[in-house]
């Protein structure tokens, strides 16, 4: 009897049984975007505009990509391709300058990209539908995969100033509305909010079709369903070992190589950041709370070697921060202190680990 095929990488011995033909959607034409928005205008809630009129400035704190609207529409000129119609809609959340206090809007871009698609004449019905329509009408299926975009900067402008051409209010879905919570100031009743954003999105368009595949076997699971144990608690705690670790401490704790790896890591990182540098490349290997603690350690003993002559917790580093801290003012370290306090703040409320240090590459890039 043949070896029971499992679904995961197939061995050389496994032996194809039968050619299956099944229904699924075919990708056509695909493609990718880095999009970079720039001055978006946020149409702030109610309660934030009041907060904007009074404010001198805004930073970003996130953006939220609540839904994505998606149109294809045939290009008659040219058979088989067609125009994919995106509107996305963003929350955006700031904070305003002086105050510290929230502020939040919706903000809407509109992205079209032409792919083909082929061509289809046939008109499909099925059981399942409620009513005479086709399934499809002839046009090819649009889907867009996107992240939450990075909100790069936001600014404040006059009612009686604009930075793009007016345009009419334009017709919001209800569900939109519904997702804000709140009324929406749409009108020019005070200073308007612009952001620019970085989205990346994946388009792609696809067709219901019939292929034919090599099948296996039928995939049967091998794991057993569990449910709920009767277990009592006492049982259940007999069963854990007694830490004998935690009442013995080991006499020195030496930092496991992820540790040090990270730290080190870190250290460069912010060293390459005030000498001018933008080590993207590296931006992974550090975004997380843990890679901005030791950042801000390194920074934290720039500025104490700037004003007392020590370094408390980067000795490995003395010869770095020594040379680089004199090039300084202490105003200027504590700038950058306090980008590195406010983004390991964004960490702690899981904002994404990317956007925040690329954010905060910028912002300390900026400072310089």
């Amino acid at each position: 009897m043949a070896d029971k095929v499992v679904p995961g990488p197939v061995e050389g011995s496994a032996a194809v049984r039968e050619a299956v033909c099944i229904h699924t959607r075919k990708i056509f034409d695909s493609c990718r975007d880095k999009d970079c928005v720039e001055d978006l205008r946020v149409y702030p809630t109610a309660c934030s505009q009041a907060k904007l009129d009074c404010a001198l400035s805004v930073r970003p704190r996130s953006a939220e990509l609540l839904c994505a609207d998606v149109h294809v529409k045939e290009i008659t000129f040219n058979k088989g391709y067609y125009t994919v119609d995106v509107t996305y809609f963003y929350r955006v959340r700031g904070e305003t300058f002086p105050g510290c206090e929230p502020v939040c809007g919706l903000a809407i871009f509109d992205k079209r990209v032409m792919l083909f698609g082929s061509q289809a004449s046939a008109k499909v019905f099925a059981s399942d539908d409620c009513c005479c329509d086709p399934c499809e009408n002839g046009l090819p299926i649009g889907v867009v995969e996107s992240v939450d975009p990075i909100a790069l900067h936001m600014k404040l402008v006059d009612c009686g100033s604009s930075v793009e051409p007016e345009q009419e209010p334009r017709a919001i879905p209800q569900k939109i509305l519904d997702a804000m919570g709140e009324e929406l100031s749409l009108t020019c009743c005070g200073k308007k909010l612009y952001v620019t954003l970085g989205q990346f999105s994946i388009i792609r368009l696809e067709r219901d079709t019939q292929l034919l595949i090599p099948a296996y076997d039928y995939c049967m699971p091998d794991k057993a369903c569990q449910g709920s144990t009767e277990d009592d608690p006492c049982s259940m705690f007999s069963r854990i070992h007694f830490p004998i670790d935690e009442f013995f401490p080991p006499d020195c704790v030496t930092p496991d190589e992820d540790y040090r790896s990270l730290r080190g890591t870190a250290q460069e990182v912010m060293a390459a950041l005030l000498r001018g540098e933008l080590p993207f490349d590296r931006l992974n290997a550090v975004a997380s709370i843990e890679g901005a603690h030791f950042m801000l350690s390194y920074m934290r003993d720039m500025l104490t070697y700037r004003t007392l002559g020590r370094i408390d917790q980067n000795a490995d580093r003395a010869d770095d921060i020594s040379s680089m801290a004199p090039r300084f003012t202490t105003g200027r370290i504590n700038c950058i202190i306090e980008s590195l306090a406010n983004a390991m703040d964004r960490l702690s409320t899981n904002a994404p680990a990317a956007g925040t240090f690329t954010r905060l590459f910028t912002e300390i890039t900026e400072e310089l």
